[in-house]
């Protein structure tokens, strides 16, 4: 790593026990290509016990959270999105924050209608947090993207192999009510004659600051779709593919407070 990310890292693991906030830096024995955001996290935390400590020592208790770093967030996405997720007080009877997925953005694939065998997709330009505990065969998953896996056009769309993941575990993906908030905001403005904006203007309902652009072909368009595709047809031939669901899968969290 850099010098000023080493001395970050330094830092941290020369302290006792946890500490927050603090940055750690882990190394996978693996490229997992953009899933080693996850992927790569989890392996780290499953086997480094002093990265674990560092994040507090209780595995059943710690939530793994992932983001694009060529995103700037607000200062409180991370600590909201928690919030909401794990610590609000108002969930309904039968919500197990053990089994659920969240994040600020989501959509179904495959799209279209009738929505079917389809799987809702949580992805880490938008932010998304879940329990280490949910990530128990990851690694296992994972292992299918490296060189001469079953899973080599997923290692480009790991954001679909993520929720594929999700759904196969039964975990729901919740999506933060701030999308809501911001529509709600803008006809109390309206209302009240304060300076007019519009929510999700800009490509996005996170709450982010600036988001780069890259004309990879990856992000968006025919290349993304084609990869896709070929993802679920892998993930359908080992099994991993979750079928017979009807109904949009993802879910709206509007019943947590922040």
């Amino acid at each position: 790593p850099p010098a000023w990310l080493a001395r970050l890292d330094a830092a941290a693991r020369s302290t006792k026990g946890p500490c927050a906030p603090c940055v750690v830096v882990a190394h996978p024995a693996h490229d997992y290509g953009p899933a080693t955001k996850l992927v790569g996290a989890v392996e780290a935390l499953r086997s480094d016990l002093e990265l674990l400590e560092k994040a507090g020592s209780d595995r059943e208790k710690a939530v793994v959270v992932a983001a694009d770093d060529d995103h700037e967030w607000e200062p409180f996405a991370l600590a909201t999105l928690l919030h909401v997720g794990f610590s609000s007080s108002s969930a309904p009877v039968g919500y197990d924050a053990a089994k659920t997925v969240w994040t600020y953005y989501s959509y179904f694939y495959p799209r279209g209608r009738p929505i079917k065998d389809s799987v809702c997709v949580a992805q880490a330009g938008d932010m998304l947090a879940a329990p280490l505990s949910l990530f128990g065969e990851l690694e296992r998953w994972g292992r299918e993207l490296l060189p001469g896996g079953r899973l080599p056009s997923c290692f480009f769309v790991d954001d679909l192999f993520f929720s594929a993941y999700a759904a196969y575990h039964r975990a729901t993906v919740y999506a933060h009510p701030w999308r809501r908030w911001l529509f709600r905001e803008e006809k109390r403005r309206k209302r009240t004659g304060e300076p007019a904006f519009k929510p999700c203007a800009q490509g996005g309902c996170s709450p982010k600051t600036m988001q780069l652009r890259y004309p990879d072909g990856l992000a968006h368009g025919a290349v993304r779709d084609r990869h896709s595709a070929n993802c679920r047809s892998e993930l359908e031939a080992l099994g991993w593919w979750t079928r017979g669901t009807e109904g949009d899968p993802c879910l709206l969290g509007d019943f947590a407070q922040a």
